[in-house]
């Protein structure tokens, strides 16, 4: 692994976690198995809550993100975008997502969010935020966005790279000023604006921008950081 690789971990590492024997093991684990009906169950915030078993089969899902026709992507953090239409699951992931680094030094790392641009029913684009191998085990949170053809995602670009390494969990949702919010967390510089680790992020997407447009660049895009400290959101 490079040196410069070596000093991106540095800046996102906790303190206990810069030597690999001081961090604490991955959290990885199997999950119970659901239930073959619905489930009640109360929480210390709602009560007399009832869950419905939609589908079985997936591995770590971890976002949805419903289709005008009112099927699903759901985002496994294997790294997999998967498709649930009618309460069944699609056997094939979808291709066209891009290689993702999964686990890391606390195993948060994969394919996180999935998001709908506001005009999808014209542009057809699609949002994935997720760790991009860096080199070993390092992650660098990405966003990309892609082209939804109907079966997969076509000419998928990452149009913002954070340059932090083992960086956690990201979100990613359009708020109702046009712009894209993302936020992304990291336990050991989450108070430092200049680096977007551990902060939420905002980025305006106007449809005219080109598929080739990163963020930051003179194409009528633009990041600026909107909250620090933010754990995993």
């Amino acid at each position: 692994m490079g040196s410069g690789v070596q000093q991106l971990r540095k800046q996102t590492f906790a303190p206990h976690e810069r030597n690999k024997s001081d961090a604490p093991p991955p959290i990885i684990w199997e999950p119970p198995a659901l239930p073959d009906g619905n489930l009640n169950f109360e929480s210390a915030e709602e009560r007399n809550l009832r869950v419905v078993v939609v589908t079985k089969g997936l591995q770590q899902p971890w976002s949805v993100a419903f289709l005008p026709d009112g099927a699903m992507l759901v985002t496994e953090r294997c790294g997999r975008l998967r498709i649930v239409r009618n309460g069944t699951l699609v056997s094939s992931a979808v291709a066209g997502v891009p290689p993702v680094q999964t686990g890391g030094p606390r195993g948060l790392q994969g394919l996180m969010d999935v998001a709908l641009h506001p005009h999808f029913d014209e542009n057809k684009w699609v949002y994935l935020a997720y760790h991009k191998p860096a080199g070993g085990d390092a992650g660098e949170t990405v966003l990309a966005r892609g082209t939804w053809n109907g079966t997969a995602l076509v000419d998928v670009h990452n149009i913002f790279e954070s340059g932090a390494m083992d960086t956690e969990a990201s979100r990613i949702t359009f708020g109702r000023d046009g712009m894209l919010y993302m936020s992304i967390s990291a336990p050991g510089s989450p108070t430092v604006p200049a680096r977007p680790c551990g902060c939420a992020t905002t980025a305006a997407f106007p449809t005219t921008i080109p598929s080739s447009a990163a963020l930051g660049s003179s194409q009528g895009s633009s990041r600026a950081v909107i909250g620090t400290a933010t754990g995993s959101p």
